[in-house]
């Protein structure tokens, strides 16, 4: 058993941090947690950061890649949407790289827009039906169904297609969230939507947006391009904190590399006014609970021991990242085991295909 002492650890209940030791091996032991002390200098244990809307596509890479690239910016779980991997190689291609190692933890909601209109108006590698989601939520791995961004398709009074994957997914796995993507739906389209039982949005949000998407019991997950003084204005307000968290959606490899993973989204959160205690809960608590991964997102004993060290809360320096009580990342040495990257089967390479050019 391992043991941290003489830090500031966040409290989750209530949104604060008290001075104390912890003690871990792959879970947490005991926390030790000294009410009385106010908080003054000292290094910060925070939890692990939990993205629950993402595409491991837009970083171009693996997920092996991907694990490597974001532990050292503290995010030691995700849940990927890989539609894009759908839409070029269909269930296999989407098997094959769901089964590609991590040091990170890598959950997946199941791909509900491939294609992403119909096989008819696009050129698509697969199509992902009732059947192939009956097939997919099989999958220990699957913990969600990818955001539903037809709308149209869910207000037509005949069969759809994506009215049977709801239907097939809800009945496949009742216990797991139906993720959506409804920009610009408002009033009665709006409860319609939902009432469909797709009931989370990540689209980009006003502060009207806001506040009538969660007083009609929807869950945001609020992105970067989401943010801003006055969206934060909204938010900031303790009875929300279990209606929203932080994601990054899609975050290309330059701004990864330049700018960081969900802690810059926290970051930006942090400028635009939003108190760290806070913005911690929607990158940690909140996302967890959404997608019923109860084992994390807190410090308590019997919880994974994912956390990072934080020396500067307002610029956010990570200083360490342990996943599952192994220290996977320090500021002095970097990543500490760098996951080999697996050569990929030749058909799922040279994918881009069009017609030659010639001169007219």
């Amino acid at each position: 058993m391992k043991t941290l002492k003489n830090l500031w650890i966040y409290n989750t209940a209530y949104r604060s941090f008290d001075w104390g030791d912890i003690s871990f091996d792959e879970k947490i032991c005991h926390v030790q947690r000294d009410f009385s002390k106010r908080r003054g200098d000292g290094l910060y244990l925070i939890p692990g950061l939990v993205d629950i809307h993402m595409h491991i596509e837009s970083s171009m890479t693996t997920p092996t890649e991907f694990s490597n690239a974001v532990l050292p910016h503290g995010t030691t779980t995700i849940v990927a949407d890989c539609h894009e991997v759908a839409n070029v190689f269909g269930v296999e291609g989407l098997h094959a790289y769901m089964d590609l190692p991590s040091q990170m933890d890598v959950f997946y909601a199941i791909p509900s827009s491939v294609p992403s209109t119909s096989s008819i108006l696009e050129t698509t590698g697969g199509v992902i039906d009732e059947a192939e989601v009956i097939t997919l939520a099989k999958r220990k791995d699957i913990i969600a169904l990818g955001e539903i961004m037809n709308a149209n398709d869910l207000f037509v009074e005949e069969d759809s297609r994506t009215k049977r994957i709801i239907k097939a997914f809800a009945s496949a796995r009742p216990d797991c969230p139906i993720e959506g993507h409804c920009p610009k739906i408002t009033g009665e389209q709006l409860s319609r939507f939902i009432a469909s039982g797709v009931n989370s949005d990540h689209t980009q949000q006003t502060p009207a947006s806001i506040q009538e998407k969660i007083s009609q019991g929807m869950y945001l997950e609020i992105q970067d391009k989401s943010i801003s003084e006055e969206t934060i204005s909204s938010l900031n307000n303790d009875l929300l904190s279990d209606s929203f968290c932080f994601c990054t959606d899609d975050v290309m490899p330059d701004r990864l590399f330049e700018k960081g993973h969900l802690d810059a989204v926290l970051r930006h959160a942090l400028i635009c006014g939003m108190k760290i205690s806070a913005a911690i809960y929607a990158c940690t608590y909140s996302p967890a609970r959404r997608m019923r991964l109860f084992d994390r997102g807190q410090i308590a004993p019997g919880l994974l021991a994912d956390f990072m060290i934080v020396d500067d809360l307002e610029t956010f320096h990570i200083k360490a990242v342990y996943k599952k009580g192994v220290l996977v990342y320090d500021d002095q040495r970097g990543l500490i085991n760098r996951l080999a990257l697996l050569p990929l089967d030749k058909k799922y390479l040279n994918s881009l295909k069009r017609d030659p050019v010639a001169n007219n």
